[in-house]
């Protein structure tokens, strides 16, 4: 169960990244799409082209600022779900640990005292036998 639980995290997790990177690329698109409007708007309004070569670079600077913004936000994100990811992993592992654990002393119990009465029925054997042997004998 817990096998299948890792799994289903894991491809849970793939996932996710994969998702990640096309919001990413969505976002990218989406911020080039109204840049090149705001751009062309103002091409269209002036026709000044000193000032439209430095409004174009202003623009691809915010432009790149903002993707640089979405893009540390996104791997942010991805960093916190990693570590949540690796966090409950530890997790089921610690308890698969402890649960072997609980097991092995478990066993360890029953071989102790299955050990302590052979022990026992041994001792017994062995007085028997002796006693059998010497009952016989008369003193002289």
């Amino acid at each position: 169960m817990s096998d299948e639980k890792s799994i289903l995290e894991d491809e849970y997790f793939k996932m996710r990244s994969k998702y990640r990177a096309n919001q990413l690329i969505m976002d990218e698109a989406v911020a080039k799409s109204e840049n090149y409007q705001e751009l062309l708007d103002t091409l269209q309004r002036s026709k000044q082209s000193e000032l439209s070569d430095r409004l174009i670079s202003l623009s691809e600077k915010l432009q790149s600022m903002r993707l640089g913004e979405m893009r540390a936000t996104r791997e942010l994100k991805e960093v916190k779900e990693k570590n949540d990811y690796f966090a409950r992993l530890l997790r089921t592992s610690t308890e698969t640990v402890k649960n072997l654990e609980e097991r092995v002393a478990e066993f360890e119990s029953r071989m102790n005292k299955r050990e302590e009465e052979f022990r026992r029925a041994d001792n017994e054997r062995m007085k028997r036998f002796f006693n059998a042997r010497y009952d016989d004998l008369q003193p002289i």
